[in-house]
């Protein structure tokens, strides 16, 4: 698990001890909990909680793509297709709140 108070976070839970906790997608410490990458029983389960953005000329919308961009290279750079991974989070991908169909 790594989680901030009142803002970001990311966790885990199994019946099975992990063989490798990673929780940084930068190699130094990242001020936002967003990034958990666990392997048990030889499958590695990377969740994320990517950052929000709000309006697209802010610089938290700027944050928002260089995180998303990091996280592209952290994966191709670590996993072909055919490694047992799981990739899932809170993408927060809606710009506005829209009505369903």
């Amino acid at each position: 698990m790594r989680g901030q108070k009142s803002y970001n976070g990311v966790a885990l839970i199994s019946r099975f001890e992990p063989e490798q906790v990673i929780r940084n997608l930068y190699r130094e410490e990242d001020e936002q909990a967003r990034f958990l990458s666990v392997v048990i029983s030889g499958i590695t389960i990377i969740n994320v909680y990517i950052p929000q953005g709000f309006a697209p000329d802010s610089d938290k919308f700027t944050y928002k793509l260089k995180w998303i961009r990091d996280l592209f290279e952290y994966i191709t750079n670590n996993y072909v297709p055919d490694d047992p991974v799981i990739f899932l989070g809170d993408f927060n991908v809606a710009m506005d709140e829209r009505e369903s169909i």
